[in-house]
């Protein structure tokens, strides 16, 4: 597992996913980007509001997004290995229907 820390920033959007959560450097929680309800780390440096939509960030010098980055590339290459098995496949159905 692969896992890019990030800073957030004041004036950025913010990224949310399945593979995403937040870190606050002050408590030193990590919180679901996607929680079921809503959530926040122990200080409340960082809740994220699931009904309005919004995370709210009080201190940005002490808030963090960590991805599973493996996650990411495990898809892509699935979808990759995917594309290659039909194409091979469909190759072989022309030249074997040719004949």
């Amino acid at each position: 597992m692969k896992l890019e820390k990030t800073k957030i920033l004041r004036d950025a959007p913010v990224p949310a996913g399945g593979d995403i959560y937040y870190l606050c450097s002050l408590c030193g929680d990590r919180i679901e980007s996607i929680p079921i309800h809503g959530a926040a780390c122990e200080c409340r440096n960082i809740i994220v509001d699931v009904d309005a939509g919004r995370i709210s960030i009080k201190n940005y010098e002490h808030a963090w997004y960590v991805e599973d980055r493996a996650s990411k590339q495990t898809y892509s290459t699935s979808i990759i290995l995917f594309v290659v098995i039909a194409v091979t496949l469909s190759c072989f159905a022309y030249f074997l229907g040719g004949q």
